[in-house]
């Protein structure tokens, strides 16, 4: 190029260079390289790698770090050890470069049979060794029986502690390439409707609206915390039989909130089930214990045509067969739980022929096996089932009392505080009654207005007062008053508390919800 052209090009560049820093906008180049803005030398990495996030989320003292997908906001940090159980040492696990349980079994010839275990903190195996996690037991079982010459079986954790349907099923499909699963096992556990945790600055998990839902103000998830405080301060930590009132509603189905999230979860499942059909897999359920969750998952899949091949393990989790400190099963109950798997794997041709027979059962182990309902007596069921939970359903809620406290879908602090948004089901009633009060600590959040929605209706507005309780009563719409109903109340405005060393956002305290016939 002829001088005066060189010249020329630099002197574009520096007044490009120029343009940027005058009009503000050289911020929003941080990090790039400006040899390959201006020519001259190879690209660079405009953002860190993956390596070097992995490397930086290691240093964080929490043992989760952000993934890219926001349907599945978290997992364990990527190759690494991390201690999932703050000290104890059964908690130290270890991780792969997806953040997932590392694989303890010999490594892979070529072509194996993969398998994997794929859900929560139940198929991640919460409070086990890295080798006595249900996918590390199901290998050692398989490989032990299995005739010479059949396929190489290798089994794989795809699991997180907190996950719902959405996280675990979109990790999978997320890294489907890498993972390469023949059969993958789904353990649904009745949480699985609930909204995803977040991550904090420090790689801790923390309760955080999830973005990706409708109504992501509301973060659904029972008010556990409440019942739990009020047990430890009146029942001496031992809840009795009628503590909570009124049934488990938030996979019922009574209610959009509910029936939104049983048929997203059906069809994430149908899609999944058809990627893995396109690979030559297989998707499999395996509840590991019967719930009337489960079930309602089946019937929303025969709902849609579809019916996925079911693996029943224990009809019901006693407190021996979980860790004691922790209602999660124990490792013993995980070696049973892949020895009734690997015995339906093997009798249903999934895996190879089998060289030797597996351990034989005792008897009370053969009798804790569970029968799993056939599609064929799905809808009687689901029937009975709804019928017995909305005549179980209580028409007042109260937290003072715990009062009908599995009825509310999400939105309370541990002092019973509203958050942002509040959401529950009543059964049918002609009029709704509200009554809550301000909160000290917020003195200025008030006069504060409160709409009050019921199945998504306008019931009116409640407004609070400063240092004052509210006491209204609003009507129920006629095409609302037939049937049970959701009550959703929306706060205007809210402010963030401390309290026990945490921050929590507060609109007004529930003090009723009540469902009046007349």
């Amino acid at each position: 190029m002829p001088r005066t052209g060189t010249k020329l090009c630099v002197a574009l560049a520096s007044l490009a260079l120029a343009l940027l820093v005058s009009e503000g906008l050289l911020s929003l180049f941080a990090g790039t390289s400006w040899r390959l803005l201006l020519g001259g030398g190879k690209p660079e990495t405009l953002t860190a790698t993956d390596a070097e996030r992995f490397h930086a989320a290691a240093l964080t003292p929490g043992p989760y770090r952000c993934t890219e997908d926001p349907f599945v906001p978290y997992t364990l940090k990527a190759s690494t050890e991390v201690d999932t159980l703050e000290g104890r040492p059964e908690g130290v696990i270890h991780t792969d470069e997806l953040g997932m349980r590392l694989r303890t079994g010999p490594p892979a010839g070529p072509d194996p049979l993969r398998i994997v275990v794929l859900g929560d903190s139940v198929a991640f195996g919460y409070g086990l060794r890295d080798d006595e996690v249900l996918a590390a037991a199901l290998e050692r079982c398989l490989r032990s029986v299995l005739a010479p010459g059949a396929r190489e079986v290798v089994c794989s954790t795809v699991a997180t502690p907190g996950w719902n349907y959405r996280n675990a099923l979109r990790f999978l499909l997320d890294h489907l390439e890498a993972l390469d699963p023949d059969l993958v096992l789904y353990l649904p556990v009745k949480n699985d409707l609930e909204d995803s945790y977040g991550v904090t600055e420090a790689g801790q998990r923390r309760e955080a609206n999830d973005p990706v839902v409708p109504g992501a103000r509301l973060y659904f998830r029972p008010e556990t915390g409440i019942v739990l405080l009020a047990a430890r301060k009146r029942f001496a930590g031992r809840l009795p039989d009628t503590a909570f009132g009124g049934p488990e509603v938030h996979f019922a189905g009574l209610t959009a909130s509910s029936r939104w999230r049983l048929a997203d979860m059906a069809e994430l499942l149908i899609r999944t089930e058809e990627r893995l059909e396109r690979r030559g897999a297989r998707l499999v359920l395996v509840p590991h214990a019967q719930t009337d969750y489960h079930r309602l998952l089946r019937c929303e899949l025969l709902d849609r045509g579809r019916s996925l091949p079911v693996v029943a393990l224990f009809e019901s989790m006693e407190p021996t067969d979980t860790l004691g400190w922790d209602p999660h099963p124990s490792a013993r109950t995980v070696a049973l739980m892949a020895r009734f798997l690997a015995g339906s794997l093997i009798e249903r041709g999934w895996v190879g022929p089998a060289a030797s027979a597996l351990p034989e059962l005792t008897e009370g182990e053969a009798a804790r096996r569970a029968r799993e309902l056939g599609d064929d007596e799905l809808p009687a069921w689901r029937a009975a089932y709804r019928e017995r939970t909305v005549a179980e359903l209580r028409a007042r809620i109260a937290p003072e009392d715990l009062e009908g406290m599995q009825q509310v879908y999400g939105g309370l602090n541990l002092d019973a505080s509203m958050a942002t948004d509040l959401a529950a089901v009543l059964p049918a009633g002609q009029r709704l009654r509200v009554h809550v009060e301000a909160i000290e600590e917020a003195a200025d959040l008030y006069p504060l207005e409160l709409r009050v929605r019921v199945n998504g209706h306008d019931a009116g507005i409640v407004r609070v007062e400063k240092g004052a309780e509210s006491e209204q009563v609003l009507p129920v719409e006629a095409r609302d008053a037939g049937a049970p109903f959701e009550v959703w109340i929306e706060a205007a405005d809210w402010a963030s508390v401390k309290m026990r060393g945490r921050s929590f956002l507060v609109s007004a305290r529930l003090l009723e919800l009540e469902s009046l016939s007349r």
